[in-house]
Formats: structure tokens, sequence, C-alpha cells
């Protein structure tokens, strides 16, 4: 939390949320301080440091955080540091889907690893498969894409590698936070165990994400290291 910045008189972001009968969730947002950020509240010197630099569509929604953040990425993209991206669109934040579709590809230039719902992908590529969606967005530049599909599992697409990981058949109480946790356990894949084929990789982000769903909320639900290898290897984790 080294990074983490503060502004007077501004309040914190929130978002409420709402889940619907299928565990789904909608968001109602009251924007705060995030949208304020400029580039000079970016400290360079984080980014040195890192392996790693994750952005996503939230922040990219209003200006002056906007700039800031394609300009903090593009310093990453500099430094040679991993670029990632989770489009994560949500409509109240934006103006329209046109303006929302338009900015998220030009970031998506600037990434190696991108994930995107399947209503992303159809947003921002304009094609309802996931493959073809992939394919667009693909190519010798990117390192991986990963479209996740809710029950249906995740679609992805890297190197050699593509086709669909099942989701693990859980009970879920509350998706909020699965595509964050499913993101975040590709990346400590992808910092950990960069051998790992894109398979496994998928596969290990999937079970976290089912772990996710098993618990109410989103930080509080998110399951420890040795919680995911026992699901994997059939223990009862639940």
């Amino acid at each position: 939390i080294s990074g983490v910045k503060t502004m007077a008189g501004e309040h914190t972001t929130l978002a409420f949320i709402n889940l619907l009968e299928d565990m789904q969730p909608t968001f109602r947002f009251v924007r705060g301080a995030d949208a304020l950020i400029t580039a000079d509240d970016i400290d360079k010197s984080v980014i040195d440091k890192a392996r790693a630099f994750h952005f996503g569509g939230v922040s990219l929604s209003k200006e002056p955080a906007r700039s800031s953040i394609i300009n903090a990425a593009k310093y990453a993209k500099s430094k040679g540091k991993i670029i990632t991206f989770d489009a994560n669109y949500r409509p109240d934040l934006w103006e329209n889907e046109n303006e929302a579709a338009l900015i998220m590809k030009e970031a998506i230039k600037l990434c190696d690893y991108i994930k995107l719902s399947e209503e992303d992908a159809c947003l921002i590529t304009g094609k309802a498969s996931p493959d073809e969606a992939a394919r667009e967005i693909y190519g010798d530049d990117k390192k991986a894409v990963f479209i996740t599909l809710g029950k249906k599992g995740v679609y992805f697409m890297a190197g050699d590698e593509c086709g669909t990981v099942e989701a693990y058949d859980v009970k879920a109480l509350d998706t909020t936070g699965c595509g964050d946790a499913f993101m975040g356990a590709v990346l400590f894949q992808l910092l950990n165990e960069p051998a790992k084929m894109a398979h496994e990789t998928v596969s290990y982000a999937c079970a976290v994400s089912a772990l996710c769903a098993t618990k109410r909320g989103a930080m509080p639900a998110m399951p420890t290291r040795a919680e995911v290898c026992r699901f994997l290897v059939g223990e009862d984790v639940l």
C-alpha cells in the first residue's frame, strides 16, 4: 500500500451491489477521489520496483484519471514491465458504450495479458463468439486473452493453446469479485509459476474464482492459497 495517495475533501469511491436471483451482482457507484488522480499523483518509483502493472476499465471511465493511468501504463511498458488489463465494463461509469469500447480498445494495445467478460468482449470487438473476440484482440504482441463465461467457465488464447476451461461446480452464494479473483490468480501464477502451461493457469484461476463465489462479499470471500490447493485435490474446503 506504499503507493496509496489521499485527497483532502474527497471521499473514496463507493460501490453499492445488489444480487439478482442468479447471484449475479448489479452495481451502482458514487464516484470519488480515484477519478481525480493526476499524472503528478503517480509515484513512478513504485512502478520501477514492480514486475507487473495492472489496470482496468473503471479507472479509464473518467478524466483526469483516464489520461493519468494510460500514461502510467505507457511508462511501465517503457520499463519492460508486464502489462495486464481487466475491462470490467460498468455502464454507470461511462457516458455511453461507444466511448467505453473506443477507449478500452486503445488501452488494450498496450497490454500483454487481457481479461474480459463475455459482455466486455462483445462490446469491445463486436463479436458474439468468444473465439472470434479473442482472435480479434490476440496478436503477435499479446501473451494471452482470457474471456470469462460465468457458469460456462473461461475461454482463453495463449501461445499455441486455446480453448474453454469449464467452471468448477460449486454452490454460488455471491459472484461479486469472481472476475477479480480470477485475474488475481492469473497474475499470481504468472509471477510465481511462469513455467505452467496456460491451461493449468486458467484452471487454477477458475478454482480461485469458484471458491470466491461460495462466500458473501468480495474481499472477504477471497480464498487462501492453501484452500485452493486443497480444493484442487478434491478436499472439502467449503
